[in-house]
Order: C-alpha cells, then structure tokens, then sequence
C-alpha cells in the first residue's frame, strides 16, 4: 500500500513545493479545505477531505479505520496565526473564537504521540530537511521524528498559552500553580562574549506592549546590553509626559522634563552623553535632531520623529534609532528571573502608589507633582537610589548602591560637588526608594530641598524621627505605600 502525507495548513509557504515533491516520491496526498482548493489550482493532485470527515481522520492516524487508506507517514498541519489579529488596535477578546482551530491542534497532538511512525510537521522551515532525508533514505531517524515531535508539543503548548494569556487580559503568571509562557522569538542578539547565546522572546499579548511592541528603524548588532537598557528606558521615560533620558549599562546619567524636546535634550547633554541610550517621551522634531546628530550617543528612542528628523538622523548610519508605545496604562508585568533548576517571577505594578503626608507641613500641589516624579525616577532605578531633582532636572543621583545610606551621601555629595544655583522659582526635591533615617534625614535637608518622599520604615519610632527633623525644617515628609527594589 502507498505511503500518504495529510496536509491542513493556514501558513501557504512552501507547501505547495512539498506536496508536489512527495508526489513525485510515490505518496498519496489528503488535504482539506483552503489547503485541497491551493493544491488543486496548483495543479498537484490530492485527494479532498471534507469537515465532515475530520474525525476519521484522527482515526487514521491514530492506526484504526478511518478517512484515509492508511496511517498517514506525514501529518503537516498547523495554528491560525493569532499574532495577524490580535495585534491590531481594534481587536477584541470576544472575537478570539472565530479564530481558534480545535481540529488542527488535536490532529498536531495525535500525530506527534504517534512519533515512533509519523512525522509530524508544523513548521515550513523543516520541510526541505525532511523532503531530502525521504528521498535519499526513504524515511528520517527516529531521533528526527522525536526532534520533530517535541517541536509540535511546543508549538501547541505556545498556543495554549497565548490564548490563556488573551482570556485572562493580562499576564496571570503569578495567578498559576503551572504555568507555561506564551513566548515568541523575535531576535538573535549579540551576546557581550562571541561564543554567548543570546536572544531576544517577546511575549504575546493582547495589545503587544514594552519591548514586545518596539520598532527598529535603523540599526544592526543590538546586545544582549543594548536590550537591557532599551526595556529600562521604557519603564523610566513613560513615567513623564514630555521628557528626556540619557542612559548607559542601566545606570542613569540624566534625565530633563517639562520643556520642549530640544531644551529637554540640551539640559541632558551638558552631563556627559557619550555612548548612553537616549530616549523621549514626545516627539523627536528637526531642531532637536540637529544637535543630537553632532553628539556620539549609541541609540535613541523615541514614540514618534517628524520626517525631516528622521532623515537627518538615518543620515548617521551607526546611530541605533527606535519607536516605541509608552507603558502607561498597561496591565501589571511580571518580572522573571533565572535561578539554578527555576525561576523567580514576581509583579511588576505600573498603577500609581499612594502616598501619605507624615508631619503637619504639607506638600503644595505643585511640590506634590514633583515628588512623584521624583518617586518615579528611584522606582526604576537600580536599588539602593536617591535622587535630588528641581523643577525640570535630575541634579544628583546615585543608584546600584550597597544600601539606602551609600545612596543618599552619594547623592548628596554629588549635590554639593555640582554647585546647583536655584533660580527663584525652582524647587528643589528628594526621593529614596528604601526607607531613610533620622540621621540621613538631617543630611539630604542641609542641602536645602523643599520636600522628602521614601516608603516608611517598619519602626514606627524611626518614622516619627524623621518627621520631627522635616517638622523643625517646615519642610513636607510624605511616605509612599510600598517599597521598591529593582536588581
């Protein structure tokens, strides 16, 4: 009895080549629907499945009586493409249904139990290897059908979680006792050592978000780094409205906000920029792109260029250049970590925090706007983390430290070295992302700051202290509701 291949497939490439090359090798094909009406225009005969029959199919493969004559040697099939829907802005969960295939995925799965017999395929990139081996030897190696097996109980496994993840409207991980990750791989990356393996995994979901959501302009040879900054760029500059970053190895170097692009850009540069990441939360206008094409900065980010930025911009050929959706308002991340024999994972909380005044000064609204972003700076940055800001600068910081008192004398040193000269009008404002002390707090108020946020400490009595010492200050202590440590 001949050999017969069954075929159902939405992804069209190549398998016209194949069915008519396995034709050529004695096989008799069975199709169904869209995939038997491509053949046939094709011109490579194939016998047609109805729906009706679906389920002999499985019959079939599974070696009982059913649609075809015999248990199938091959079985091509594969999913609907959900990433072609669901990344659309229009898209909505409730149409998810007219796109999921309950035949195809049960068909894969059967196949591949039956690996010691069929080889089954859900990838075109596998079909010409295969092809070949069939025509020189008659058959692949059990080793193969096992490779090939495995690769279609990852691919069901992907899908499955992909729509887990769309019903579930956001990243439910941390809601799973087991979990699978609906991952993607969008990139070979450069790793910091030639011999490193290194690649870039978007998640899917619904909308693509953060790194997932990114486009590449212009740039080749992004590292394992590069990727690294970028994704903490993102979280950073979406926390203001119009702004500007200035970054490099995941340490800030400056950051401006609250002025049009080009003076944003111009108070970040007078820091030092070379080699650093630069990103914008607006749009990147000619006027700025001037002076950006005379700095030596590795890449820019940014939600949006004019076209006559853009041009210029391309003009430097090395220049890495990036758009990118801003992270307000998307559902809570979470954050994974690769320990010997697992994970760690935790959540990722992009809502406002809550924030309570401690002493009886309070903050006016506008010192208020400006602790928070002041907090949102130290949210991101690498802990331990203060900062010292004004109304539209980072004037000192300090991040990756040992502990909360390394970061703030940092700071403060940095402060004093800098000589800042306040205009009358501006501000000057601090944040710690750990709790502070009493002894700490009489030195960040030496250097004149108009107000304080950190978490609270566990110690009711330090908490008391520190308001005491901004009380004698008349300056506002407020506590944010949670702490905040990033690696």
């Amino acid at each position: 009895m001949k050999k017969c291949v069954f075929i159902s497939v939405y992804n069209r490439k190549l398998i016209v080549e194949l069915a008519d090359a396995l034709r050529g090798l004695g096989y008799d094909i069975f199709s169904t629907g869209a995939t038997y009406k491509l053949l046939h225009r094709s011109d490579v005969k194939s016998a047609q499945i109805k729906n009706v029959m679906l389920n002999s199919v499985l019959n079939s493969i599974l070696g009982l009586p059913g649609a075809l004559p015999t248990q199938p040697h091959i079985v091509v099939a594969d999913l609907y493409p959900l990433e072609k829907i669901t990344g659309q802005d229009n898209f909505s969960v409730e149409e998810l249904p007219e796109y999921l295939d309950p035949f195809n995925i049960t068909i894969l799965r059967t196949a591949a139990s039956k690996f010691r017999n069929i080889i089954a395929l859900c990838d075109s990139r596998d079909y010409d290897f295969v092809y070949k081996k069939i025509a020189e030897k008659g058959d692949v190696s059990a080793e193969t059908k096992k490779k090939l097996a495995a690769k279609v109980y990852n691919y069901c496994a992907y899908y499955d979680a992909a729509v887990s993840n769309y019903l579930a409207g956001k990243n439910n991980l941390l809601e799973l006792e087991n979990a699978v990750l609906p991952l993607t791989k969008m990139a070979d990356v450069q790793g910091e050592d030639k011999n490193q393996k290194c690649f870039f995994y978007k998640l899917t979901q619904i909308p693509p978000t953060g790194m997932s959501a990114i486009k590449i302009i212009q740039g080749k040879s992004f590292t394992y780094n590069h990727y690294m900054d970028i994704n903490y760029a993102l979280e950073l500059i979406s926390g203001f409205e119009n702004g500007c970053l200035a970054l490099r190895h995941m340490h800030i170097q400056s950051l401006a906000f609250g002025r049009s692009p080009v003076e944003n850009f111009s108070s970040v540069a007078d820091r030092g920029i070379e080699g650093c990441i630069i990103a914008f939360n607006e749009k990147v206008d000619l006027e700025t792109s001037g002076i950006l094409s005379k700095s030596k900065v590795e890449a820019v980010l940014a939600p949006e260029y004019s076209g006559e930025a853009l041009n210029l911009l391309k003009m430097k050929k090395r220049l890495k250049l990036i758009v990118f959706k801003p992270l307000l308002g998307i559902p809570n991340d979470v954050e994974i970590h690769s320990v010997c024999g697992g994970v760690l994972a935790r959540g990722i909380e992009h809502e406002q925090e809550k924030f309570r005044s401690a002493n009886t000064r309070k903050p006016s609204p506008f010192e208020m706007n400006l602790l928070k972003k002041a907090w949102h700076i130290v949210k991101f940055a690498k802990s331990y983390s203060a900062v010292f800001l004004n109304n539209f600068r980072i004037l000192s910081i300090a991040d990756g430290q040992g502990d909360s008192a390394d970061s703030v004398l940092q700071a403060v040193e940095k402060l004093r070295k800098n000589h800042p000269i306040l205009a009358a009008n501006e501000m000057l404002v601090f944040a710690s992302d750990m709790p502070l002390t009493s002894d700490l707090v009489n030195e960040i108020v030496k250097c004149k700051v108009s107000a304080i946020v950190s978490p609270e400490n566990s110690s009711s009595r330090e908490n008391a202290q520190c308001a005491k010492v901004c009380e004698e200050y008349s300056l506002p202590l407020v506590f944010a509701d949670r702490r905040q440590f990033r690696k």
